[in-house]
């Protein structure tokens, strides 16, 4: 859990560009102070003082100063999972993550920096009861490049996430009712992946991590490219277009609709909506809600503390600058 401050940055850097804001704590509210988006360049091909200074630059257009700077990262070689085990201190997990990884995640775990939490609000306690966490994990690499390039930026970092966790984080902020009620079910549309969460009462049951994500559905509507990425958002009210977006997320369809079913199995109740997250893939939701005839909705990751008129996509960012205030996350 971050240091309580009054503001504080949050970045997210995916895998073609970046995006900070800067937030403030003010009469029990978090509000936006500002926000910055920057393509590609020397985020990605740059040396640790290049992508030190393109930090720099992105921190001080959001008018952020010297503040402590929650980082999101996302990318294909991060993982997340969650499973069940009888209640460890999360220092002795985390040990037996990296040299267990193999058993715990059918996975070779040496080279990621991992983390994990509990996600469950046990009721019950004592020996043999099983507890529910959430174990993410970054490639050490991957880590410590960002890492070296806030240090070069002159930023201090206060934490640094998974993505999805971000965005989980501040959903449990900016949605408390749907969080800590009868049922939610949160999609994060990324570039890389597709997220499913769902969960009841404050406790996260449901993780799923789809492969492909917007990239590779880009890459199927613009026919390889062919057709501008401009040109397919304008297009996407258009017949024939909304055909191509249903054959393209029939998959996804299928992955949400199961986990409604699993949900509503645990609760005991219906799931009516979807909360959606994920920048301009929030074009697609129209023909999401369609297919699983639900609504399917986004969401203001700072609740009220957002504008209306402020870009799409800042969850992960928020998600970060929230972890660095201090803000009760479910998982920290």
């Amino acid at each position: 859990m971050g240091k309580a401050n009054g503001s504080a940055i949050g970045v997210e850097i995916g895998v073609s560009g970046a995006k900070a804001v800067h937030v403030r704590q003010s009469g029990g509210r978090v509000v936006l102070e500002g926000c910055m988006e920057e393509e590609g360049g020397a985020f990605f091909s740059g040396t640790a003082s290049e992508r030190g200074a393109a930090l720099r630059r992105l921190v001080k257009g959001v008018g952020g100063g010297r503040k402590q700077v929650g980082v999101a990262l996302s990318s294909g070689t991060m993982f997340l999972r969650l499973f069940e085990q009888p209640e460890t201190p999360v220092a002795a997990l985390r040990e037996a993550m990296r040299l267990n990884g193999p058993v715990l995640f059918n996975q070779d775990c040496r080279g990621y920096l991992m983390d994990c939490g509990l996600v469950d609000r046990a009721k019950a306690s004592g020996e043999g009861v099983k507890r529910r966490y959430l174990a993410g994990g970054i490639l050490r690499s991957e880590v410590e490049a960002w890492s070296e390039a806030c240090r070069m930026g002159g930023m201090e970092v206060g934490c640094i996430q998974i993505s999805s966790v971000s965005t989980l984080n501040a959903f449990e902020h900016a949605c408390p009712e749907a969080f800590g009620g009868g049922g939610f079910l949160l999609l994060d549309l990324g570039q890389t992946g597709f997220t499913i969460m769902a969960g009841s009462g404050g406790e996260l049951m449901l993780l799923r991590v789809l492969e492909g994500g917007g990239r590779a559905l880009m890459e199927e509507l613009s026919a390889g490219g062919a057709v501008p990425e401009s040109r397919v958002f304008a297009e996407l009210e258009g017949a024939g277009m909304r055909d191509r977006v249903r054959l393209g997320v029939a998959g996804l369809v299928r992955q949400v609709l199961a986990s409604v079913g699993f949900l509503e199995s645990r609760v005991g109740g219906d799931v009516t909506r979807v909360h959606v997250s994920g920048g301009k893939w929030g074009g697609i939701t129209g023909v999401l809600s369609e297919e699983l005839q639900m609504e399917c909705v986004p969401w203001n990751p700072l609740g009220d503390g957002l504008s209306s008129g402020a870009p799409e996509g800042l969850h992960a960012a928020c998600g970060a600058a929230l972890q660095v205030l201090g803000v009760p996350a479910v998982a920290g």
